[in-house]
This record gives structure tokens, C-alpha cells and sequence, in this order.
């Protein structure tokens, strides 16, 4: 049975017919090992934590996980590696393809000058520098998965005449040295290899390629030198878009990595293929009927485990404020014990997921601590998950970051493989995505240090803030089913 458009509260306008895929995620692919690669950039920092000396207790043990989970939001990022230095040939700019929903072309728009100072960096706006791009609407499967924190306006490239797919950057007009810092996503599992074209007046000449390993979100550094040019066209080949999150062109030299660092999100690609799928996009739609408004953040209810209460309860209450705030709510609402759902082991969460429907939740976001990977999936995981499902409960698993260095991080990798082909309907927040892709960025992980909980909240909140776009769009496209 198909559901009628506009049941969620804040859904997004819907995309053609003619162009909605039939699911929420991008493309299905392999989940990214910590050792593959390096990623990118994006700054933003959302909430900061509970005093520090609380946060260090909870972050001993078990409860080090969950106080960092209660800082929540994503990107896995890949390692740039040189491809062979070849000049790219680059087509003339073209209308965005046909059939693409709501396009914002910027073609149209006349390339504006950045006038930058030496050492300057600017901020590069679709139209404003960042040409030969168009918006796709939120939530919009065309756009890639575990999309950085900050809430970035996602643009992707347009075709050129000789099939190649192309964005625009301006550089700076200034003399010297300039270059073009951008977070890129190649859009293909498999990856692809950009090639750079420095444009100046009528000439043209070409910079070293760059080899993007998979489809994470990467921050890749352009210098053009000092013979500079007007811009930079960013190229390859394939139907597939890129997708940019941010471009800042310099001058002078390249900015800090600091200043141009991104928080990567960690909301996991949604409902692979086949059956998978279909039980995704049913579980969705039984939260839709049994709803008047999705999401409500007075009914997200969070399951944490007896150990992690008796450590610190107020740890586990602000991880409930945060976790709400994110759906939704007022940030000053008090969290109540009410909300939060404890549960013995993850082979006893039947009871927690009646407890759940019984209270008419909407959302059960099932908090699991990631010191040790368990070595099966239990049986009760997951028919806990199928009475939620059934029962108009969405199931969210939210992974704590602790377990993110080698060689708990490939075990992970694997563990939430087979979770999310068994358990399809369940969607996936791993908070380990953030201090791996900081590290990929040489800046600090130490889940002790306040500015990396501010970065693991700000994971967290753009996983969850993902799932919601993801959501809306389905509602709005028409792509919600019920049994």
C-alpha cells in the first residue's frame, strides 16, 4: 500500500517522478576500512559536553562510549593518491541532465572575482565561484551517504559535451600563488580519478590528477602555483555526479588544516537492494501510519544498558537530551528517566522493544557500547528489531567511537555488515566514523578531550539530522509502503 506524500512534519518537497529512485541510500557499497584512506575537510562544532570531569569517568570504561555517544554527529573520508600526470580535456559546460530534480544551474550566472590578499581564503557559493553545479533537494538519494556536519548545502556537477562530469572553481585575482581547497565525494563505490585543468583567459593547462579510492567524502588541496590562472575545472568521466560539500579558494599558500577540517557524518547508506529494501521502506512506512506527526522528539525513547546507567545516570540523561535535540526538540526541554529504557544485554532487548510499542514510541534508539565486538548477532537483537518495526517503532542503532583504532575497527566493519543485512530496517549511526576520519586529517582523537566531544556530538547530530532528510524525502517522493 503506498502512503500519501506529506505525513512527516518538515518534509521536503518531493523530487519528479520521472527521477525518484525507490530507496533512501545512494549506492550499496563496501563499508570503508580505517587503514583505506584520508579524508577531507569541513569545520563545525555543535554542542559541547557535561564538565570534563564527569565526561573522563564515564569515558573509563564501557561508559566512556555512551557519555561520547551523548555527543552526537559524519564522513569516512579515502587517502588521495596520485593517478598518472595527464592534462585533462575538458568539454564545454552544458545544461544540468535532463530529468534531474529542482536543478539550480549556476551556469548561467557570470563568474564573479574573488578578490583575495595574499595568505586570504574566500568562501566559494554556488553562482559565486563555484560554477557548473546544481542543487539537488534534501534527503535526495542522488546525493552520497554520511554527508559532513554543519549541515552543507550538497552540489553536484554537470555534464560537459564530451561526457565528462565537471565543476567550476574560481581562483583568486590576485599575482602569485593560488589554489582551491574542496570536500568531494566521487559518487561511485569504486572511485574515480579527477582530472584538474587550469583555466587562464583562452589557454588551458594541466595539473596532476587526483585518484579518489571510494565514494567518501574527501578534502583534496589544488595548488595551481604561481602562474595562477581565472579557474580551476574539476573533471571525470561517468554519468554519476560529483557531489561538493565545501570549496574555499587561497592565496598565498594553502589554509591550515585546522581552518578547512570537516566533521564526517555517520548515518550508514539506508536499504541495500532486493528484499532489503522492501523491509526498509515498510518499517518507515508503519512509523508513518502510526503517527500522526513524524518525528515527535517527546516520543524517542533511548535503551542503554544496566551497566551504563549504574556508572552515571546524569551521563545517560544529557546523552537523552542531546539524542532529542537532535529529532527535534528544545534544547533546554529536562531529560526524565522516562525516557531512557535499560536492557541487560543485546540478546535481551525483547522486552525493552515491547516496552517501546507499549508506550507508543516513534523512535527506540538503541545504544551500544563499542569496546568489544560481539562475536554473533542474537537472536533476540533481532526479533526486538521486528516487533519495533511492526509496532510503528523506528529501531536506531547508535554505536559509541571507542572502539575505532585497529583492531577492533575491522571487526566492526564487519559485525555491522552482516547487522545491516539481517537487520535491514534498522538504520546505523556509527560514531567511530568521527575520530577515524579526524585522524585522517591529523587532528586530535583523544575522546578524553572536550573539542573532540564537541566534534563526536556534532557526528552524531548530522547522522541523525541525515536520517530525517533521508525520511522526509521518501515520505514526500512516495516512496513509504506498509504491509
Amino acid at each position: 500500500e503506498e502512503l500519501p506524500s506529506g505525513k512527516l512534519a518538515g518534509t521536503a518537497t518531493g523530487a519528479p517522478a520521472a527521477t525518484r529512485p525507490s530507496l533512501v541510500t545512494e549506492r550499496p557499497g563496501q563499508r570503508q576500512r580505517e587503514d583505506r584512506a584520508q579524508p577531507t575537510l569541513l569545520d563545525t562544532s555543535i554542542a559541547a559536553a557535561r564538565p570534563q570531569r564527569r565526561l573522563r569517568l564515564i569515558i573509563g570504561g564501557l561508559a566512556a562510549a555512551v557519555l561520547l555517544c551523548t555527543f552526537v554527529l559524519l564522513t569516512r573520508g579515502g587517502r588521495s593518491k596520485a593517478a598518472d600526470p595527464a592534462v585533462a580535456v575538458i568539454g564545454q559546460p552544458a545544461a544540468p541532465p535532463v530529468g534531474s530534480p529542482v536543478p539550480t544551474p549556476a551556469t548561467s550566472t557570470p563568474p564573479t572575482t574573488v578578490p583575495l590578499g595574499a595568505g586570504r581564503v574566500f568562501e566559494l557559493k554556488p553562482g559565486e565561484g563555484l560554477l557548473d553545479v546544481w542543487s539537488p533537494p534534501a534527503g535526495s538519494p542522488q546525493i552520497p551517504a554520511r554527508i559532513p556536519a554543519g549541515d552543507p548545502a550538497i552540489q553536484l556537477s554537470t555534464d560537459g559535451n564530451e561526457g565528462l562530469q565537471h565543476v567550476r572553481l574560481r581562483l583568486p585575482a590576485v599575482a602569485g600563488r593560488t589554489g582551491v581547497v574542496v570536500v568531494i565525494n566521487s559518487g561511485v563505490p569504486a572511485g574515480r580519478t579527477l582530472l584538474m585543468t587550469v583555466r587562464n583567459g583562452g589557454a588551458a593547462r594541466g595539473l596532476r590528477p587526483i585518484k579518489l579510492a571510494d565514494d567518501a567524502w574527501q578534502r583534496i588541496v589544488i595548488d595551481c602555483g604561481e602562474a595562477g590562472g581565472d579557474e580551476v575545472v574539476v573533471s571525470c568521466n561517468g554519468a554519476q555526479p560529483l557531489a561538493v560539500a565545501r570549496a574555499i579558494a587561497w592565496s598565498g599558500a594553502p589554509p591550515e588544516s585546522a581552518m578547512t577540517a570537516f566533521v564526517p557524518g555517520t548515518l550508514q547508506p539506508l536499504g541495500p537492494i532486493g528484499t532489503a529494501r522492501e523491509q526498509f521502506r515498510t518499517a518507515l512506512g508503519n512509523v508513518v501510519v502510526a503517527n500522526q506527526i513524524f518525528p515527535d522528539p517527546q516520543r524517542v525513547r533511548i535503551a542503554v544498558s544496566n551497566l551504563h546507567l549504574a556508572v552515571n545516570k546524569d551521563a545517560l540523561l544529557t546523552l537523552t537530551r542531546s539524542i532529542a535535540t537532535a529529532w527535534g526538540a528544545d534544547p533546554t526541554t529536562t531529560a526524565t528517566e522516562a525516557t531512557l529504557l535499560p536492557y541487560a544485554s543485546a540478546a535481551m532487548l525483547q522486552g525493552v522493544a515491547e516496552s517501546a510499542v507499549r508506550a507508543k514510541a516513534q523512535v527506540l534508539v538503541i545504544v551500544l557500547g563499542s569496546e568489544e565486538v560481539p562475536k554473533v548477532l542474537p537472536l533476540g537483537f533481532q526479533v526486538a528489531c521486528r516487533l519495533l518495526s511492526d509496532g510503528g517503532v523506528l529501531p536506531v542503532l547508535l554505536v559509541a567511537p571507542a572502539g575505532w583504532q585497529e583492531p577492533l575497527r575491522s571487526k566492526w566493519v564487519e559485525r555491522l555488515d552482516v547487522l545491516q543485512a539481517r537487520v535491514p530496517q534498522m538504520p546505523v549511526i556509527d560514531l567511530m566514523e568521527v575520530p577515524i576520519g579526524l585522524a585522517r586529517q591529523d587532528l586530535p582523537t583523544d575522546l578524553h578531550n572536550s573539542d573532540v566531544h564537541a566534534k563526536v556530538a556534532a557526528g552524531m547530530a548530522a547522522g541523525i539530522g541525515e536520517l530525517r532528510a533521508r525520511i522526509a524525502w521518501l515520505a514526500a517522493s512516495g516512496g513509504l509502503r506498509t504491509k
